[in-house]
Formats: structure tokens, C-alpha cells, sequence
């Protein structure tokens, strides 16, 4: 009797758990670039299931084991771009899709600056400004100090008429002497 009911418990587990493999569903397919070439470098990831493959060198991927409903799936290629669909799984059913990833650009001002580093515009610190010609011919004044006084981060010294220095950002010291 013992037996009997041991081997019923097994086979009772054996098929609920064959039962659990039909309840997941796969997906599989080609990520291809908008030129059509296939993505051979690209990252497959199911957002919410911690899946993530990568893509063969035709551009074929397979996803096992996913559970079934409206799922989100991110594909990055850092030669050929990114993509985000969304697929339907069925249980115990195989879902094929073909994906183009498509190319997006992001361009920032770069601002040259006297520092090490290179920076934006909205990564400056400091205030900057530019000074047009038109600009710079309006506001002519009898020194270079007093012309330059008015923008952000410079400051001129007096030393009576005729005769002011730019303080830029602080940087004020006399130059020094070159002996001949």
C-alpha cells in the first residue's frame, strides 16, 4: 500500500511539473539594423524576468521559460541602435519576431574651455557668456578692463584714467617681466 501511493505521489509530481513547462511560453527571432544587416552584437532583455541574451552572428536569439502575458523587451546594439517592443506570450507556445533596431543620435553643445576637462553648456558651473563683434564694438570703452567689466567672472583695475587690467575670475596678478 505504501508503494503504491509513493509511486501515485510520483507520478502526481512528475506531471504537475510537466504540467509547469507548458504554462511558459518562449520567443525567439532575428534582430536585424534598419539597413537590414543582422545585429549580431546586440543584448536581448525581458524587462520584470531578469532574462537577458545576446544575439548569434546571424542575429537569432531564443528566450526560454517566459512567462505567459503582455511582456516588455529592450534590445541594445551599441553598433546599430536600440528598440523596445512589446510581445504577447502564450503558454506553451513559441512567439517569432523579427526586430530592427534603429539608430538614435544625441548631440550636446560643447563649450571649450581653459580647464582639463571638457564640458557642456548645461554642465558649466560657472556663468559664461559670449561676446559678439557687435557686441564688443557697443560696449568700447577706454581699456580693455572697463570694455570687459559687465560680463560674468571679470572685474578691472583702476589705476586712473587710461589704464585698467581685465581681473578674469580672480586671476589678477601682474604679468611678469621678461628681462632682455
Amino acid at each position: 500500500m505504501k508503494k503504491t501511493i509513493f509511486t501515485l505521489c510520483i507520478l502526481l509530481l512528475g506531471s504537475m511539473a510537466y504540467a509547469q513547462e507548458d504554462l511558459r511560453g518562449n520567443l525567439e527571432g532575428t534582430v536585424l539594423s534598419a539597413s537590414g544587416t543582422p545585429a549580431s552584437d546586440a543584448l536581448i532583455r525581458v524587462i520584470g524576468q531578469a532574462r537577458v541574451v545576446r544575439t548569434s552572428e546571424s542575429g537569432q536569439f531564443i528566450i526560454g521559460d517566459l512567462t505567459p502575458g503582455l511582456l516588455v523587451v529592450e534590445i541594445i546594439s551599441p553598433r546599430w541602435g536600440s528598440n523596445m517592443i512589446e510581445v504577447e506570450i502564450i503558454a506553451g507556445e513559441t512567439l517569432q519576431e523579427e526586430i530592427t533596431v534603429l539608430r538614435s543620435y544625441h548631440m550636446d553643445e560643447l563649450v571649450i574651455t581653459a580647464g582639463s576637462l571638457v564640458r557642456s553648456r548645461s554642465e558649466t558651473v560657472r556663468p559664461t557668456n559670449v561676446l559678439a563683434r557687435e557686441s564688443l564694438v557697443d560696449a568700447t570703452s577706454t581699456t580693455l578692463g572697463a570694455t570687459l567689466e559687465g560680463l560674468p567672472g571679470i572685474a578691472s583695475t583702476y589705476f586712473g584714467p587710461g589704464a585698467g587690467r581685465p581681473i578674469i575670475r580672480g586671476l589678477g596678478l601682474p604679468l611678469p617681466q621678461v628681462m632682455a
